[in-house]
């Protein structure tokens, strides 16, 4: 069975609800990565399965006082902007762009 720990030790039926568990994660993680055919938006992309969410799906990041709103275009262009406030883009290393949302 696979897993990190040993649990050949435990009475059978824990051995048998164990590995029904371990298949049943492992289906779900299969289901989650399929996603929508040709997705190029996904959640938790560094997740060891990532959850496709189709394509230019337009995302809404909401924080206490923030709100912003994302997509990506046919041409590859990100676009963000906020409702909550004017859009400041701040450089940060070489492949990094940080955004804040400064109150009117």
């Amino acid at each position: 069975m696979a897993g990190a720990h040993d649990i050949t030790k435990l009475p059978r039926w824990a051995q048998d609800r164990i590995g029904k568990l371990e298949r049943d994660l492992a289906a779900e993680r299969r289901k989650l990565s399929a996603g929508p055919e040709n997705s190029d938006t996904f959640a938790d992309p560094y997740a060891s399965a990532p959850r496709p969410l189709g394509r230019h799906t337009r995302i809404q990041f909401v924080g206490e006082r923030d709100e912003f709103h994302v997509h990506i275009d046919d041409d590859g262009e990100l676009t963000v902007h906020t409702l909550t406030g004017r859009l400041l883009a701040m450089s940060g290393a070489a492949n990094v762009m940080r955004f804040k949302s400064e109150q009117f």
